[in-house]
């Protein structure tokens, strides 16, 4: 069969009409199709007739060559593979007088090895990746030859030398002789041509054959030649058997068969060697239950392998998607905080301009006008009156603008003071709401905030406010604040509610009350969660502060 390599090397099933092209001296020489399917036809034959001279009805190996030459030739070089292995066989049928006999039982039997190729060609059966299913497949296949090929052995072929049995232990022994010849060549064949072994192959069997294989098989030689019957069956299972399932598990399918090869050789040759060449039914039914369960083990380690790699490989461009995403998050979380910070400073800015200009300017104005009304008569008394109170009313309007520009005593006496006498529970009070208002912070953790945060925090507290005053139709505004110290550093948790009617969906969902809420969170790396309903509204807002703020 090694014949068949150098020829099948590149072959590929699904385009077998690819000519082959070679090189002399230089020059490109294209080869003939009928002359490559001839020598590829007769290397299969060739290989076929040479197996049969060490092959017995129990270990069938031609069988092997067979499945492995069709299933690897294009379907229009089987008749040359068919020509050339009836001729080789010929003339031992003349012997007997038998020619015409001979050929028809040939053709028999070669319709029945080429069920499973045929099968296997008609299904689209692939090689690369070897899968579970397509391991199952392909000794299913062989399976199938080996089982009708077994039903017209007994009736087309004479075996010499073959003892008197029943009908069907004759077929059982002649199904695993032929299943077994493929089970030793088919996986090699297709590792050889299709699967190459990598170098983590070849590494792993440079150790595990001489430590593992070899001993397992010289043990079994050597205890043997002093063993019944019973304990050759036993030490077949376990001298033959464990091996290949280690190979399976170390190396995948192809170590499997690699194992299985060299361990089924070993046993056949031994058993040729002491006299005793035909195999038992339990010999011969562990050798193919075994060699089958080890190929699927293999196979299915391949796969789990090769999933895994896959995962990693995913894993990777996930963990760098997230590495991404983490930077932009970082980006954008930086960006917020400087577009609100620069806002902050531009309206403590506007605020200290508005209180040390304007302010100052109406109270002096305010102050000439109580003068000139107390010099004037009646009549001047009156309109100095009437502008007095237009200036108390422009003071006040500049005073509220001052207070949504810049909240008042922030800055000077801290957060929690700036929650409990401040400007939005005045305006929650005002507009006839209940100011609920609890603050958890016993080691005064919310005073020694940085700004940035302690602002934002203040601001996601008003635009609620000015939220529910404005659209919610509530009777209670409550507000929980919590700063707990963790070993990782301070955890802060804001809590609001309204017992309102909650907003439209479509309407304050996206308006610029929530998305300056939403900027503010994002700003300082917070969480929030944000809940709407006739039962009202609810935000709670989770933020860690490393290294306790």
């Amino acid at each position: 069969m090694m014949a068949l390599h150098a020829g099948l090397a590149n072959w590929n099933i699904s385009s077998p009409d690819t000519a082959r092209v070679g090189y002399h001296h230089g020059m490109r020489l294209p080869l003939p199709r009928w002359v490559r399917d001839a020598m590829l036809a007769c290397a299969g034959g060739v290989a076929f007739y040479l197996l049969h001279w060490g092959a017995h009805s129990f270990w069938y190996l031609p069988a092997g060559a067979r499945f492995a030459t069709l299933l690897f030739l294009p379907v229009r070089s089987w008749p040359w593979f068919l020509a050339v292995s009836e001729l080789l066989f010929v003339p031992e049928a003349r012997t007997t007088g038998s020619v015409a006999t001979f050929e028809l039982d040939g053709l028999i039997l070669f319709a029945a090895a080429c069920s499973g190729p045929l099968w296997l060609r008609s299904s689209a059966w692939s090689i690369q990746p070897m899968r579970f299913a397509a391991m199952a497949r392909l000794i299913a296949a062989m399976a199938l030859s080996a089982l009708l090929c077994a039903l017209f052995n007994p009736f087309v072929a004479t075996f010499v030398a073959l003892p008197p049995m029943p009908w069907v232990q004759l077929h059982l022994r002649l199904l695993f002789g032929d299943f077994i010849g493929m089970l030793v060549l088919v996986p090699p064949c297709v590792m050889l041509l299709q699967a190459r072994p990598n170098a983590v192959h070849w590494r792993r069997w440079r150790v595990d054959v001489p430590l593992v294989l070899i001993p397992a098989l010289l043990l079994y030689v050597g205890l043997n030649t002093q063993a019944t019957q019973a304990q050759v069956y036993f030490l077949l299972s376990l001298l033959v058997f464990v091996p290949s399932i280690y190979f399976a598990v170390r190396s995948g399918w192809r170590g499997a068969a690699l194992a299985l090869a060299v361990s089924s050789v070993t046993v056949a040759c031994y058993r040729v060697w002491i006299g005793h060449a035909d195999s038992s039914i339990e010999s011969q039914g562990l050798l193919a239950i075994a060699g089958s369960a080890a190929l699927l083990l293999g196979a299915s380690r391949d796969a789990l392998v090769r999933n895994q790699q896959e995962l990693e490989i995913r894993h990777a461009h996930l963990a760098a998607a997230y590495a991404r995403q983490d930077r932009l998050t970082a980006e954008l979380q930086d960006a917020a905080r400087r577009n609100l910070e620069m806002a902050e400073e531009l309206r403590r800015g506007i605020t200290a301009e508005l209180h040390d200009e304007i302010g100052q300017n109406l109270a002096a104005v305010q102050a000439r006008v109580r003068l000139l009304e107390r010099k004037a008569g009646a009549e001047g008394g009156e309109l100095a009156a009437e502008i007095a109170t237009t200036l108390t009313r422009m003071r006040h309007a500049v005073s509220g603008l001052l207070s949504s520009l810049r909240p008042a005593g922030l800055d000077d006496f801290g957060l929690v003071h700036a929650l409990r006498e401040g400007t939005i529970r005045s305006t929650v009070e005002s507009a006839a709401l209940i100011w609920d208002l609890r603050i958890d912070d016993e080691d005064d953790r919310l005073d020694r905030l940085d700004d940035g945060t302690r602002t934002a925090l203040y601001r996601i507290i008003q635009e609620f406010a000015t939220n529910t005053v404005r659209h919610a139709q509530a009777r209670r505004l409550r507000v929980r604040l919590r700063a707990r110290d963790e070993a990782t550093g301070t955890r802060i948790v804001l809590a609001l509610a309204d017992d309102g009617h909650g907003f439209a969906s479509n309407r304050n969902a996206s308006g610029i009350g929530l998305v300056g809420i939403h900027d503010r969170v994002r700003a300082i790396g917070a969480h929030m969660r944000l809940r709407n309903g006739a039962f009202g509204t609810r935000l709670w807002v989770r933020v860690h502060l490393p290294g306790g703020g």
